[in-house]
C-alpha cells in the first residue's frame, strides 16, 4: 500500500520540475551569431550579427573585403547605417532603454576606423542616423521632462576625404 502512494508523488514531482527546468533553459539560450553579406563600392562586406536581449540585433564584427586590396576586420558594436554610395558606415548602438552616446564611423574605402561621433548628453537618449553625402545627420531625442515632453536636437557631422570628422552648425 505504501509503495502505491509514493509512485504518484514521484510522477507529480517529475511533471512539475522538468517543464520548469526546460522553460528556464529555453529563456536563457541565445540565438547563435549569424552573417549577412552586403556589396559595397569596392567589394563585399561581411557583417557578423548577434542577438541582444531587450535590444536590437547588433553587428559586432565587420569584414571589409575589397576586390583589389587586402581585407580588413574591425570590431564594432551597433546597427549599421550606410551612406548612399556605401563608402561610409555609422554604427549607433541602441537598445530598448536608449542609445550609446558614441557612434563608431568606418571609412569602407580606406578600410579604417574614423574618430567616433561623441554626443554630449546626460541621461537617456534615443538616436536616428541618416547620411546625406558625406554628412551624418543625427537626430537626438533627449531630456525627458516631468510633463513627458521630449527635446529633439539635430546634429550634423561632416566626414572629410582626409578622414577627419567635425560637427557643423547651420546658420
Amino acid at each position: 500500500m505504501r509503495r502505491l502512494r509514493s509512485i504518484p508523488y514521484r510522477y507529480l514531482t517529475i511533471l512539475l520540475v522538468v517543464p520548469t527546468l526546460l522553460v528556464g533553459a529555453h529563456g536563457t539560450a541565445a540565438a547563435p551569431p549569424w552573417q549577412t553579406r552586403v556589396p559595397y563600392a569596392e567589394g563585399l562586406l561581411v557583417l557578423h550579427w548577434r542577438y541582444v536581449y531587450e535590444g536590437k540585433d547588433t553587428v559586432f564584427r565587420l569584414e571589409i573585403k575589397p576586390t583589389r586590396a587586402a581585407p580588413a576586420v574591425l570590431t564594432v558594436s551597433g546597427q549599421p547605417v550606410f551612406d548612399a554610395k556605401k563608402r561610409l558606415v555609422a554604427f549607433p548602438y541602441c537598445a530598448d532603454d536608449g542609445c550609446d552616446k558614441n557612434i563608431d564611423l568606418i571609412d569602407l574605402i580606406a578600410r579604417r576606423r574614423l574618430a567616433p561621433v561623441t554626443l554630449n548628453y546626460d541621461g537617456q537618449l534615443y538616436l536616428q542616423c541618416r547620411w546625406a553625402d558625406n554628412v551624418l545627420r543625427v537626430l537626438v531625442e533627449h531630456s525627458f521632462q516631468r510633463d513627458g515632453a521630449r527635446a529633439r536636437t539635430i546634429h550634423r557631422f561632416v566626414v572629410a576625404k582626409s578622414g577627419s570628422v567635425r560637427e557643423i552648425t547651420l546658420q
